[in-house]
Parts: C-alpha cells; structure tokens; sequence
C-alpha cells in the first residue's frame, strides 16, 4: 500500500492493483482529514472572533478609547471619532459616513463646516463631551464598528511587524499589547525596540516595564502593563 501513496486520489481510487477495502480505507481517511481540517479552521475562527470582541470592548470602553457617535479633539488636538479613530485630515473625514440629525447625508460643504468648526478649540484641553454639540454630524454604530473593523486589522498587521510571535502569547498579553498599538502613532510605536527585544525572549516583565508611554491616561498604561504581564 505504502508504495501508492504517491498517487492522486483519483489515481489511487482507479488503479486495478489496489483493493477495495484499501479504496475503502483512503476515503475514509480523506474524510477525516478533512472533518478535521474543517474542526481547526472553525476553532482558530471562533478564538480570532473571540479576541476581536474582547478588542473591541476594551478600547471602546471609557479607561480606554471610549465611543463616541461624534467627532472630538483628542489631547494630541487630532479630530477622533468612534473608538479612538483618527479622521484629523479632510480626507479622512470626508469619507466617513456622516449622517444629520435629521437622518440625511451632509452635502460636502456641511461636511467642510463640521470640519472646521474645531479650529477655535485647538489646546483648550476639554474633554471627548465637550465637543458634543461643536458639530452636528453624527455616526451610526454601524459606521462605528466598520471604522474598528478597519483599524483593527491594520492594528493587528502592524504588531506582527515587530512582534513575530505575538500569536504565542497568552490572551492578556496580546491584548495588553493591542492597546498599546492602538494608541501609538506608528513611528512612535516602531521605537520600542526595549520592548521588541524583551517579547522575543518572552520577558513579560520587562516588556510591561518598557511599554510605558506618553500620553495616555495613568490607569490606562497601568492597565496595559497588568495585561502584558498576563495578569
């Protein structure tokens, strides 16, 4: 039998030198190779469904990004809306899916307004609510979800640049480390080399140590900190 192994499975099925209980046996090996196969891919789907909810509650939630329906500055002064997404060029924030309080589309040039209707507040330091009622425009949950979607991903992509294991570490780390990520601009997150360096040894401790940063709330770094540490 080992020396029909090389054969196709159509091959191997119509060769007249194989018996039938050896057909037999192929198939029913195909099958559960398959059954298999298909079992992992659903278990890998389920757990990357999994983070991606925790990821998405995390930096929606109020110690992190928190959520917002409209646009706000940040305390870097960029315009922000959603989950902490960046729309500070007009192009960015002109392809947003904005919507009036009336449920209409804003023409471009209401767009332009809403635009700029954050220059008199740049470093005034108010809060996210603050900005509530600067513009009208407005984001479904859906536009929402799609703009994490998005950011998400390229999120993701750019931690694995730097941190080819990633996937090896436990959830909280992985997490801990997707907040950092988010929350960097992606020059500022390509000098963490301490960090980098200690991941690929697998210190934990270090890396949460060498993680800190500006610019984010204390209890959000301490948070992130915790979570590498898989804490």
């Amino acid at each position: 039998m080992g020396s029909y192994d090389h054969l196709t499975d159509e091959e191997y099925l119509n060769h007249p030198k194989i018996t039938s209980l050896n057909k037999t046996h192929r198939i029913m090996t195909n099958i559960v190779k398959n059954i298999r196969a298909q079992q992992e891919a659903e278990k890998k789907k389920v757990e990357k469904d999994t983070f991606y909810q925790k990821a998405k509650a995390m930096i929606c939630s109020p110690s992190h990004e928190g959520k917002t329906d409209y646009a706000y500055l940040d305390s870097l002064n960029l315009r922000t809306v959603g989950c902490g997404n960046n729309v500070n060029t007009w192009d960015r924030y002109n392809n947003i899916n904005w919507y009036k309080p009336d449920g209409s589309l804003p023409t471009e040039n209401e767009k332009k307004e809403g635009f700029n209707s954050f220059n008199p507040h740049f470093n005034k330091g108010y809060k996210a609510e603050y900005f509530k009622n600067v513009s009208d425009l407005r984001i479904s949950e859906e536009e929402i979800d799609r703009l994490f979607h998005t950011q998400y991903d390229q999120n993701i992509s750019r931690i694995k640049k730097y941190i080819p294991n990633y996937d090896s570490f436990p959830e909280n780390t992985r997490l801990g480390l997707f907040s950092h990520a988010y929350n960097l601009k992606p020059k500022s997150y390509s000098k963490f080399n301490n960090m980098f360096n200690a991941l690929q040894k697998g210190d934990l401790e270090t890396a949460a140590k060498e993680s800190q940063y500006k610019g984010a709330s204390r209890e959000r770094v301490a948070e992130i900190q915790r979570l590498i540490r898989n804490k």
